[in-house]
């Protein structure tokens, strides 16, 4: 199910956004964290990859485990940090095969005490780049998208 639907009608749409757990911890915290604002019936739960430029793995699979426990789209989040386009080309294999349909693309944060974006040697810099390589690689895909070329970063 395409996400842009949902916004189609005059209902407000109520979201969940979740981070994975830190590599080696349990993701029990994460479904018990959505288990109980689940009397909100949230229309889509987002899985984030890590903020601050942190590595958290499992988007994919935790996006995945969300729309088969739940029966509502999880889309993850996908960032320019630290990844190739070559990782990227990978992680859109991944979604295939878990059958998730929906992505949140954005450049993301810089990692915590790096001045500054700084994009993979091989990577984009901006959020719109990585949109035009999910578009060309994954038909069917719909992007969610943040963080353009004129957008002003905080100093904060």
């Amino acid at each position: 199910m395409k996400v842009v639907n949902l916004y189609k009608g005059n209902k407000p749409v109520f979201s969940l956004e979740v981070f994975p757990p830190r590599n080696g911890e349990s993701l029990e915290a994460v479904l018990n964290t959505i288990d109980s604002l689940w009397s909100f019936k949230p229309a889509f739960v987002s899985v984030t990859g890590g903020a601050l430029g942190s590595m958290r793995g499992g988007t994919i699979a935790i996006a995945a485990g969300i729309k088969r426990k739940y029966g509502v789209e999880g889309i993850p989040h996908f960032t320019c940090v630290n990844k190739s386009k070559h990782d990227i080309e990978n992680l859109l294999m991944e979604m295939k095969f878990n059958e998730i349909e929906n992505v949140f693309a954005l450049r993301g944060d810089p990692p915590m005490g790096q001045k500054g974006f700084i994009p993979h040697p091989e990577g984009h810099k901006y959020a719109s780049e990585l949109v035009e390589q999910i578009k060309l690689l994954n038909e069917g895909v719909y992007i969610l998208s943040s963080v353009e070329k004129d957008y002003k970063v905080s100093p904060t």
